[in-house]
């Protein structure tokens, strides 16, 4: 299997309603490929650089992925699909 060229690093921003409650916020986004088509699943891995945890999710048929409740952190992203590297 090839990979996807894609290793992004991010920073979740973060929206919050007020400063009594703990904040969270989501990473969305859309898988295409050189000709800007969607590529529906896609594996997609979110993964903490303080603590290595990671998160998993599969694109759907549009070629979108969300990760929801995400704490602030900065994140690799990496993209899988077969047949692209």
């Amino acid at each position: 299997m090839r990979n996807v060229a894609a290793s992004v690093l991010l920073t979740v921003v973060i929206s919050g309603v007020t400063l009594a409650q703990f904040q969270f916020g989501s990473v969305v986004g859309l898988v295409k490929d050189a000709s800007q088509a969607p590529v529906p699943g896609a594996a997609i891995e979110i993964r903490s650089r303080t603590t290595n945890v990671a998160r998993h999710a599969t694109t759907n048929a549009a070629g979108e992925y969300n990760f929801v409740s995400m704490p602030p952190d900065r994140y690799t992203l990496t993209v899988r699909h077969e047949g692209f590297r």
